[in-house]
């Protein structure tokens, strides 16, 4: 997993694939909150979930001007947004730095973008 540390990024994005849509724009504590959970979760659980990672640079519309990181995940089958959000997570839990990244950050926050194939989910987070 590959984040940039350069100052002029103002967000680290990570992107994940989702069948299901993610619903309203979000950047709140309770967010936040939820996805720290969901990483400490996801090692309790016993359902398993299959994806595989690829980091990739893109543009996006949503931050115009400039290029993020993103982290693309695929799954071999379509299934639920839930099942895709936690292979996401238990990919994610993984790295510890993009744990460190979420307990810290000051916004963080979750949206659909409906260009991807499947159907692109995007997290964001930020320490301004």
């Amino acid at each position: 997993l590959f984040f940039s540390n350069i100052s002029h990024y103002v967000f680290q994005v990570i992107a994940f694939a989702a069948e299901g849509v993610l619903g309203q724009c979000t950047s709140t504590l309770e967010t936040r909150n939820i996805y720290l959970n969901a990483f400490k979760d996801i090692k309790k659980s016993d359902l398993t979930y299959s994806c595989t990672l690829e980091s990739r640079a893109a543009f996006h519309r949503t931050f115009p001007g400039s290029t993020r990181n993103l982290i693309q995940f695929k799954r071999p089958t379509v299934g639920y947004m839930k099942e895709s959000l936690k292979c996401a997570l238990k990919e994610l839990s993984k790295n510890q730095d993009v744990v460190n990244l979420v307990k810290t950050s000051k916004e963080f926050g979750c949206s659909t973008v409906t260009s991807g194939r499947p159907l692109d989910g995007i997290c964001w987070f930020s320490g301004r």
